[in-house]
């Protein structure tokens, strides 16, 4: 039994996450399946090495974006001796701070210009120049 609650949760809310994306933007899902039926003709619950799944590109993109946007985890900190100043507020040294993983994985600072454009949406933006397309997240460009 707790081997089956160490990490349950965590593939079970990315799960979620994945067909909820998935079934809010159809398109996805049809391309999702076209490049799994391509990538595995003939029986569809046959085997899937994970050396061929690896190679698909949608299917990472998507398992990343998830990940990225899907974060619910914090990153606890504890000020260090002398204290710290923290978008300009004083924090004693020994205070513990905490970080939400999705406002760092959804800044601009750190995904410019549109962080919530997923990488393969941009780089295929910019090697086909397009200028419209509907993001995973649901914020349309």
């Amino acid at each position: 039994m707790v081997g089956i609650l160490a990490g349950y949760d965590n593939t079970a809310t990315m799960l979620s996450l994945a067909c909820y994306f998935l079934t809010l933007y159809p398109t996805y899902l049809h391309q999702l399946r076209a490049e799994l039926a391509a990538a595995f003709p003939g029986d569809p619950l046959g085997p899937m090495p994970f050396s061929a799944l690896s190679a698909l590109p949608l299917l990472n993109g998507i398992v990343n974006e998830i990940l990225r946007l899907g974060s619910p985890y914090f990153l606890p900190r504890v000020v260090p001796e002398g204290g710290a100043v923290i978008s300009g507020r004083s924090v004693p040294a020994g205070t513990i701070v905490a970080l939400a993983a999705h406002s760092q994985q959804t800044s601009e600072e750190n995904f410019y210009p549109e962080p919530l454009v997923s990488r393969a949406v941009l780089a295929r933006r910019v090697s086909a120049l397009t200028t419209t397309t509907t993001t995973l997240a649901g914020v349309p460009s």
